[in-house]
């Protein structure tokens, strides 16, 4: 298991690049993989799924994971975020309580372009600030940007 550096309750990573698959991040927080090469499956619990090019994969902290698998090219960025950080800058908290619900029993979306340059967009905001350590207002940032992911999805 990976760990998130303590402090940062956000953190981005690229499968091939940092070497590491999603399943790094079970129980370390709220897991967002969009895959961009090859494929990946999983069983949650209820159900088996299959995640492709172009499709976003959610993972709750509340969701149990297993069975976990992936092609030999699976490639994906990979977004975790602590529960507290998604709570505390979460836009709207009933519109979070049916999208939780709503992403628990469906936890893979296929983006079609539109949806998939906002995401990307989303995920190089988040990117580029979480590098930037002179910022004096990170956290709240990085904040803002996950307020507009949440928007997005």
């Amino acid at each position: 298991m990976v760990m998130i550096e303590q402090g940062n309750d956000c953190a981005l990573f690229h499968a091939v690049k940092d070497g590491v698959l999603p399943t790094s991040f079970l129980g370390v927080g709220h897991v967002h993989i969009v895959v961009s090469c090859g494929e990946l499956s999983f069983y949650d619990g209820k159900h088996s799924h299959r995640a492709q090019a172009d499709d976003l994969v959610i993972w709750q902290m509340s969701n149990t994971i297993s069975r976990v698998e992936c092609s030999s090219d699976f490639d994906a960025d990979i977004l975790v975020v602590s529960p507290g950080f998604l709570q505390e800058f979460n836009p709207e908290m009933v519109w979070a309580s049916k999208g939780f619900i709503f992403i628990k029993a469906n936890p893979v979306f296929h983006l079609d372009s539109a949806s998939k340059r906002l995401i990307t967009s989303d995920f190089g905001l988040l990117k580029t600030r979480i590098a930037d350590e002179g910022t004096m207002f990170k956290r709240e940032i990085l904040g803002r940007i996950m307020q507009i992911f949440l928007f997005d999805l």
